[in-house]
């Protein structure tokens, strides 16, 4: 009895680990390839902050760590028509301070418009 209890005590903490692994995967962007294969699409900008959104347009960036630091920040075209995934189902319900990766065209156009935006949980 005592050595099964010793083994379920060492057990819990690799399921607990494999859950929160799980949980995870479900977060990451994938989709299916031809041969119905799951795959990563790289976004074209991985792990960044919304800095600010306006009428047409969404400023992103890092983080600020160091407040004597300069970061960049990109400003993209953005229209009700992106496709929002993640923890925010509409462009509506984006908001200053979201983790997003973002994928982004310029397809026809001089700046670059968001196609698909994820956000992360918080």
């Amino acid at each position: 009895m005592k050595k099964l209890f010793h083994i379920f005590l060492v057990a819990i903490p690799g399921f607990y680990g494999c859950a929160q692994e799980t949980e995870k995967a479900k977060e990451e962007p994938f989709t299916l390839n031809e041969t119905g294969e799951e795959t990563f699409n790289a976004p074209d900008y991985g792990s960044l902050l919304i800095l600010e959104i306006g009428r047409g347009s969404i400023l992103i960036g890092p983080p600020a760590a160091d407040p004597e630091a300069s970061y960049p920040a990109y400003e993209l075209q953005i229209e009700e028509s992106a496709k929002v995934e993640g923890t925010k189902a509409s462009t509506s319900e984006l908001r200053k301070g979201d983790k997003v990766d973002v994928w982004t065209s310029t397809e026809g156009r001089k700046d670059e418009v968001v196609e698909k935006i994820y956000v992360y949980r918080q």
